[in-house]
């Protein structure tokens, strides 16, 4: 089913992340790769307690329907 809102924007996101903190690492920012970890982690915790891409879904069919 196609819809009208972009899918997987937050699995992009992801990788680039992971590359950023493999950065950090290579450069020998330890620290900093640990706290971006946690504050990834953080983020996408509360993205999925928040249920976000199945309100957009949600919306887009009620949408929809109205047409």
């Amino acid at each position: 089913v196609k819809s009208d809102h972009p899918h997987g924007v937050t699995t992009a996101a992801l990788v680039w992340a992971t590359a950023g903190i493999g950065v950090l690492c290579g450069v020998g920012l330890i620290a900093f790769a640990f706290v971006a970890a946690l504050l990834m982690a953080l983020f996408l915790f509360i993205l999925r307690k928040l249920n976000v891409s199945e309100r957009l879904e949600k919306e887009s069919k009620a949408l929809k329907g109205k047409k």
